[in-house]
Protein backbone atom coordinates (compact mmCIF):
# COMPACT_ATOMS: atom_id res chain seq x y z
CA UNK A 1 0.00 0.00 0.00
CA UNK A 2 2.69 2.25 1.20
CA UNK A 3 4.71 1.82 -2.18
CA UNK A 4 1.57 2.57 -4.07
CA UNK A 5 1.21 5.32 -2.81
CA UNK A 6 4.36 6.79 -3.32
CA UNK A 7 4.18 5.72 -6.65
CA UNK A 8 1.01 7.56 -7.38
CA UNK A 9 2.48 10.85 -5.57
CA UNK A 10 5.77 10.46 -7.93
CA UNK A 11 3.88 10.15 -10.82
CA UNK A 12 1.42 13.29 -9.64
CA UNK A 13 5.06 14.75 -9.49
CA UNK A 14 6.05 14.26 -12.58
CA UNK A 15 3.01 14.75 -14.58
CA UNK A 16 3.09 18.35 -12.64
CA UNK A 17 6.58 19.39 -13.16
CA UNK A 18 6.11 18.08 -16.99
CA UNK A 19 3.17 20.59 -17.20
CA UNK A 20 4.98 23.17 -15.45
CA UNK A 21 7.92 22.44 -17.52
CA UNK A 22 6.00 22.55 -20.81
CA UNK A 23 4.37 25.55 -19.83
CA UNK A 24 7.50 27.74 -19.51
CA UNK A 25 8.56 26.30 -22.59
CA UNK A 26 5.28 27.06 -24.47
CA UNK A 27 5.74 30.64 -23.46
CA UNK A 28 9.14 31.14 -23.87
CA UNK A 29 8.75 29.66 -27.36
CA UNK A 30 5.49 31.48 -27.84
CA UNK A 31 7.44 35.11 -26.42
CA UNK A 32 10.72 34.83 -27.81
CA UNK A 33 11.48 34.24 -23.98
CA UNK A 34 10.17 37.78 -22.83
CA UNK A 35 8.39 37.79 -19.08
CA UNK A 36 5.11 38.49 -20.77
CA UNK A 37 2.71 35.93 -19.38
CA UNK A 38 -0.98 35.79 -20.28
CA UNK A 39 -3.40 35.10 -17.10
CA UNK A 40 -4.37 31.89 -18.54
CA UNK A 41 -0.72 30.12 -18.54
CA UNK A 42 0.08 31.92 -15.26
CA UNK A 43 -3.10 30.09 -13.30
CA UNK A 44 -1.82 26.55 -15.54
CA UNK A 45 1.54 27.41 -13.94
CA UNK A 46 0.69 28.49 -10.60
CA UNK A 47 -1.25 25.28 -10.35
CA UNK A 48 0.66 22.86 -11.64
CA UNK A 49 3.65 24.36 -9.42
CA UNK A 50 1.75 24.03 -6.72
CA UNK A 51 0.40 20.55 -7.17
CA UNK A 52 4.16 19.81 -7.31
CA UNK A 53 5.39 21.13 -4.25
CA UNK A 54 2.62 19.16 -2.55
CA UNK A 55 3.24 16.05 -3.99
CA UNK A 56 6.92 16.82 -3.16
CA UNK A 57 6.33 17.68 0.03
CA UNK A 58 3.71 14.39 0.68
CA UNK A 59 6.29 12.11 -0.65
CA UNK A 60 9.10 13.77 1.62
CA UNK A 61 6.83 13.03 5.01
CA UNK A 62 6.55 9.83 4.03
CA UNK A 63 9.73 9.09 3.48
CA UNK A 64 10.59 10.68 6.91
CA UNK A 65 8.40 9.19 8.63
CA UNK A 66 9.55 5.70 7.51
CA UNK A 67 12.92 6.43 8.65
CA UNK A 68 11.54 7.95 11.62
CA UNK A 69 10.09 4.63 12.89
CA UNK A 70 12.88 2.43 11.85
CA UNK A 71 15.02 5.32 13.90
CA UNK A 72 12.49 4.91 16.85
CA UNK A 73 13.03 0.51 16.61
CA UNK A 74 16.93 0.69 16.80
CA UNK A 75 16.44 3.16 19.76
CA UNK A 76 14.02 0.38 21.89
CA UNK A 77 16.82 -2.27 21.44
CA UNK A 78 18.26 -0.12 24.53
CA UNK A 79 20.76 -2.64 26.16
CA UNK A 80 21.40 -6.22 24.86
CA UNK A 81 20.72 -9.39 26.38
CA UNK A 82 19.82 -13.01 25.56
CA UNK A 83 16.27 -12.93 25.85
CA UNK A 84 13.52 -13.64 23.15
CA UNK A 85 12.24 -10.15 23.74
CA UNK A 86 15.83 -8.29 22.79
CA UNK A 87 15.75 -10.81 19.79
CA UNK A 88 12.77 -9.53 18.52
CA UNK A 89 13.21 -6.08 18.70
CA UNK A 90 16.87 -5.92 16.78
CA UNK A 91 14.65 -8.39 14.32
CA UNK A 92 12.13 -5.78 13.84
CA UNK A 93 14.53 -2.98 13.36
CA UNK A 94 16.28 -5.17 10.77
CA UNK A 95 13.44 -5.96 8.83
CA UNK A 96 11.98 -2.05 9.08
CA UNK A 97 15.64 -0.74 7.94
CA UNK A 98 16.04 -3.50 5.02
CA UNK A 99 12.06 -2.41 3.73
CA UNK A 100 13.30 0.89 3.30
CA UNK A 101 14.12 2.14 0.20
CA UNK A 102 17.65 2.80 -0.98
CA UNK A 103 17.13 6.22 -0.88
CA UNK A 104 15.37 5.92 2.53
CA UNK A 105 18.43 4.11 3.89
CA UNK A 106 20.70 7.13 3.22
CA UNK A 107 18.79 9.27 5.72
CA UNK A 108 19.52 7.03 8.16
CA UNK A 109 22.28 8.28 10.60
CA UNK A 110 25.77 5.80 10.60
CA UNK A 111 25.58 5.66 14.24
CA UNK A 112 22.10 4.43 14.55
CA UNK A 113 22.87 1.81 11.89
CA UNK A 114 25.84 0.93 14.12
CA UNK A 115 23.87 0.68 16.89
CA UNK A 116 22.17 -1.83 14.87
CA UNK A 117 24.62 -3.90 13.46
CA UNK A 118 26.41 -3.67 16.92
CA UNK A 119 23.47 -4.67 18.68
CA UNK A 120 22.95 -8.01 16.18
CA UNK A 121 26.63 -8.81 16.94
CA UNK A 122 26.45 -8.43 20.08
CA UNK A 123 23.17 -10.86 20.55
CA UNK A 124 24.98 -13.31 18.58
CA UNK A 125 28.20 -13.74 20.82
CA UNK A 126 25.94 -14.21 23.51
CA UNK A 127 24.07 -16.43 22.18
CA UNK A 128 27.33 -18.42 21.46
CA UNK A 129 28.59 -18.21 24.88
CA UNK A 130 25.18 -19.29 26.35
CA UNK A 131 25.33 -22.27 23.97
CA UNK A 132 28.99 -23.27 25.13
CA UNK A 133 27.18 -22.49 28.81
CA UNK A 134 24.68 -24.85 28.54
CA UNK A 135 27.35 -27.56 27.19
CA UNK A 136 28.92 -26.89 30.28
CA UNK A 137 25.98 -27.32 32.70
CA UNK A 138 24.70 -30.44 30.81
CA UNK A 139 28.27 -32.16 31.02
CA UNK A 140 28.45 -31.27 35.24
CA UNK A 141 25.02 -32.24 35.61
CA UNK A 142 25.39 -35.83 33.75
CA UNK A 143 28.00 -36.22 36.26
CA UNK A 144 25.67 -36.88 39.40
CA UNK A 145 26.65 -37.10 42.54
CA UNK A 146 30.35 -36.47 43.27
CA UNK A 147 31.89 -39.15 45.68
CA UNK A 148 35.01 -40.51 46.12
CA UNK A 149 35.23 -43.53 44.12
CA UNK A 150 36.28 -44.85 40.30
CA UNK A 151 33.28 -44.65 38.98
CA UNK A 152 32.69 -41.24 39.91
CA UNK A 153 36.53 -40.35 38.87
CA UNK A 154 35.84 -41.97 35.12
CA UNK A 155 32.57 -39.61 34.69
CA UNK A 156 33.98 -36.45 35.45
Amino acid sequence: MKKRNIVSIILISFVAFGALSASFSFLSSKNNGTTYCPVDERVLINENKELFNNSFSHLKALNDSEVDAVIAKIDAIEEVTYTEDCKQRIDDARAAYNALTTEQKELVPTEKLSILINSENAYNYLKENYDATDIVIDFINNIGEVTFTHECKTRI
